[in-house]
């Protein structure tokens, strides 16, 4: 094996390992950033809200039973989150020795861009049944039955729902977050320390993230209400009329925790 295959089988290992890891910790954060932004919970709920809402529950459970619920939609998003994380880094790593074009901020765009892009299409029903599962909106038994229950109410074509808007929330921030990162990096080139590689990784998350959460609000209206919001554009034009400009950074807060810790 040379060096550049150890390379890229050592990157798919790890994004991997460290793709299950986050789903684990992470996902009460996936859980509240969706209920925030489902569409007729776009106003009035608060992050205290969900969080009191969902451990009283029906009243006749204990909190410590009821706080399994902020892990809804685990088992989709460990199941996405291999093969996601390998095929990413993977990517990452095998384009990375190339150059795009004369400019490097260009190329690090594109090499980000690229790599989220067959990520996301080659996982994507999985993401749509794993949003399904954290709202209150849909009741499925299982992750086979959401399957079976989407492809029979909606067609193959619903297992898609809300693909737009999430390939311009990924591919943005991929590209933003790879950029800044890289950017950021080379700043003081000559440092390798943890302290320094990690500020640089939590300052670019910061910064894509504020940037990409109107699509992320946006596909959560197009999976979550498929009849009503089904086009992109559309979607945009009823949240800002109905919601206002605001709605577009709801989640925003966990988002950026969950971000913050991946980095």
């Amino acid at each position: 094996m040379t060096k550049e295959e150890s390379d890229i089988a050592n990157s798919i290992l790890a994004g991997a390992i460290s793709g299950a890891i986050t789903s684990l910790t992470v996902q009460p954060l996936e859980f509240v950033k969706t209920r925030l932004q489902q569409p007729n919970r776009a106003r009035e709920q608060t992050v205290r809200m969900i969080i009191d809402t969902t451990l009283n529950g029906d009243g006749q459970k204990s909190r410590l039973r009821n706080a399994s619920k902020f892990w809804s939609g685990l088992t989709p998003s460990l199941i996405r989150s291999v093969p996601v994380a390998a095929i990413y880094y993977a990517m990452i790593e095998t384009m990375k020795t190339s150059q795009w074009g004369e400019s490097k901020m260009l190329s690090s765009f594109l090499i980000g861009a690229t790599a989220r892009t067959i990520a996301d299409i080659s996982t994507f029903p999985l993401a749509l049944v794993k949003t399904r599962f954290e709202s209150n909106c849909y009741s499925y038994r299982g992750t086979v039955n959401a399957f079976v229950s989407i492809v029979k109410r909606e067609g193959f074509a619903g297992l898609y729902k809300g693909m737009s808007a999430t390939l311009l929330r990924d591919i943005s921030y991929s590209g933003v977050y790879f950029t800044i990162y890289n950017e950021l990096k080379r700043v003081d080139s000559g440092r390798k320390d943890t302290v320094f590689i990690a500020t640089c990784a939590f300052l670019s998350s910061i910064v894509a993230c504020a940037a990409t959460q109107p699509p992320d609000v946006i596909r959560s209206f197009m999976q979550l209400d498929p009849v009503k919001h089904g086009r992109l554009v559309g979607t945009l034009k009823f949240i800002y009329v109905n919601h206002g400009a605001g709605a577009f950074f709801r989640g925003l807060v966990p988002r950026l925790a969950r971000r913050a810790l991946i980095s």
